[in-house]
């Protein structure tokens, strides 16, 4: 049971990790250039994760959290220690915590409202559009406990698991209902399930199995179905927990993913036995493919609402989601992250730098 618990832990840093980090084809459009709106000097750390949060980007690392604004002022500047630290937006609200640890932020409109440090160790944490919060935490008695708060801050509901270790959650932006990934053992060999919690219920109304893979990540889309994310494919289920539609990877190795955009996923697979070309398939909410694109280095891709974004080892190309190119711009080499904000504006991540391109 303890090698179970430390897979777990593992599990949930390396899709952490997945999510956060990391086509020669070219799609119908017009070569813009992007031009460098705005830097932001950083202090090197490699435990950096960051996010665009109102306009401006957010780092959380070892030593705390920084909130810049959109000039690239500080807004917040908290030092506080991360050994494995994890920040996610939703609208306005950011909430930043430690991988096994107890500390927990809540920022709402660039204002930190809490800094504290919780009961039981965070195994995984989400908000909603309406400042609502998922806390997954270890308590004693049990293997891990669902805790939902509303936006004052006030435990409104508590799902206590007795069999499956948490690895994933996701919290829908109508407050009513959250979905959450885990795993146990079972004659020799480990089950992944899949559960569907209403908030007015003790006991979840639908359960969903996978066996053999473990659940990487789980999202509500903006149609209120939910994306999965396993180790060997993607499964958009409708909210009463009946599956839309899959894509099997198959034999390719997933190597990046991004179930952010508004009405499409982004995954980077590997290319066979190529180090260099990946491929990045774009699917609709059906799981089917509208466009499969290869670039030789890629280092990252990222989405967001309508726009998405590549970085190779030496340029950056923005799409819309109608696959029009936006805009392309050549960049030093050295960076290693990308993000992308609602505008469809790049922020390309270096480890003493982030730049705007627009």
């Amino acid at each position: 049971m303890l090698l179970l618990a430390v897979l777990t832990l593992v599990i949930i840093m390396n899709a952490e990790s997945i999510r956060s980090s990391a086509f020669v084809a070219s799609i119908l459009g017009n070569e813009v250039e992007g031009e460098p709106t705005t830097s932001y000097s950083l202090t090197p750390d490699s435990s950096n994760m960051f996010v665009v949060y109102n306009d401006g980007l957010s780092v959380l690392g070892s030593a705390g959290l920084t909130v810049f604004d959109k000039t690239g002022n500080e807004s917040i500047d908290l030092a506080a220690s991360f050994s494995k630290p994890v920040v996610k937006v939703a609208g306005k609200y950011l909430i930043g915590y430690d991988v096994g640890g107890s500390r927990f932020l809540y920022v709402k409109d660039s204002k930190l409202v809490q800094n504290v440090m919780t009961d039981s160790p965070v195994l995984t944490a989400e908000v909603n559009a309406r400042g609502w919060t998922l806390v997954v935490s270890e308590k004693l008695g049990s293997k891990a406990t669902c805790l939902i708060y509303n936006d004052d801050r006030n435990l409104v509901y508590e799902w206590i698991s007795s069999e499956r270790y948490i690895t994933c959650s996701a919290l829908s932006d109508d407050c009513k209902t959250a979905v959450i990934g885990g795993l146990q053992q079972k004659e020799a060999g480990l089950v992944s399930a899949l559960k569907f919690i209403s908030f007015d219920s003790e006991t979840p109304y639908a359960i969903v199995e996978f066996n053999d893979v473990i659940i990487l990540d789980v999202e509500f889309l903006n149609d209120g179905s939910i994306a999965v994310l396993t180790e060997d494919s993607v499964t958009v289920f409708n909210d009463d927990g009946t599956e839309r539609g899959s894509f099997s990877f198959e034999s390719d190795q997933l190597l990046d993913y991004d179930i952010d955009g508004e009405d499409f996923l982004l995954l980077r697979l590997a290319r066979g036995s190529s180090d260099e070309i990946s491929d990045v398939h774009v699917l609709n909410h059906e799981c089917k493919i509208e466009q499969s694109i290869s670039y030789p280095n890629i280092m990252a891709i990222d989405a967001e609402e309508n726009y998405f974004g590549i970085l190779t080892s030496n340029m950056v190309v923005v799409y819309n989601s109608n696959l029009e190119k936006q805009f392309t711009t050549g960049i030093l080499t050295g960076n290693k992250g990308l993000l992308i904000d609602e505008g469809g504006a790049a922020y390309v991540l270096s480890t003493v730098e982030a730049t705007i391109y627009r």
